[in-house]
């Protein structure tokens, strides 16, 4: 059952279409990846679901509601979060005291704030940072930070946009485990990553954008065999054979 869809979604930019008539589903405990080159429109695809841009034209339904032109804290307030690519947690707080300021979306009551946070800490294995301020994190904790920040509100859908990048190996399978995890808490998740190996191995289906279009989309399989998807990769020089 889709939880998530855009109908003809279009954002312009005076002459420029970032995003071009994009049709999008999601279902319920899926998760989806979205690939494209830099300047491909993944993240303005974002930014219009979530409310952080109106869009041009078209619509976004969330769990049967049209959200088109809803701020991001009533589209939070339905249940579907985000991250973002730049982290900027408040720099001088504790991890502790960051993740609760998400945590009050959801209750006015400080000490049952508090104790969301610590859970929600604890699930991302951050116990040992919690009163570490959020300027003294290594890039991956600020990255887990992040998410525990989003899954404070209690979403049942969490967009990640790259929140894979600058880690390295070691740390990004440690990322891939995490949100597995959060997957299986029930969770739909929707994914941007430049990592061709992560998003495959960790997707359900996959959506490739190509200047603000989608030209492909199916299971990791399909699409990494899609001859518009190895065009935009590769160049149009390159020799698809025929089958």
């Amino acid at each position: 059952m889709s939880i998530l869809k855009t109908e003809k979604l279009t954002k312009k930019f005076g002459g420029l279409v970032a995003v071009n008539n994009i049709d999008f589903e999601v279902n319920k405990g899926e998760i989806v990846g979205i690939i494209g080159a830099n300047g491909a429109g993944k993240t303005t695809l974002f930014n219009c679901i979530s409310g952080n841009l109106k869009a041009t034209s078209g619509k976004v339904i969330f769990n049967n509601k049209d959200i088109t032109g809803l701020k991001p804290y009533e589209i939070a307030e339905l249940g579907l979060a985000r991250t973002f690519q730049i982290v900027r947690p408040f720099a001088t707080k504790s991890v502790l005291y960051n993740v609760t300021v998400g945590a009050f979306l959801r209750t006015n009551q400080k000490a049952e704030a508090i104790e969301e946070a610590k859970e929600i800490i604890k699930f991302l294995n951050l116990s040992n940072k919690m009163e570490a301020l959020a300027k003294d994190l290594t890039l991956p904790e600020r990255k887990k930070l992040e998410l525990a920040r989003a899954l404070a509100t209690k979403p049942s859908l969490l967009m990640l946009d790259e929140v894979m990048a600058g880690l390295r190996p070691n740390e990004i399978k440690d990322m891939l485990e995490l949100i597995k995890k959060i997957n299986k808490e029930g969770i739909t998740i929707v994914i941007i990553e430049h990592i061709m190996q992560v998003i495959m191995s960790i997707s359900n289906r996959v959506y490739c954008m190509n200047f603000g279009k989608e030209i492909a989309c199916g299971t990791p399989q399909e699409v990494t065999k899609d001859k518009n998807v190895i065009r935009a990769y590769l160049g149009d020089e390159y020799d698809i054979p025929e089958n």
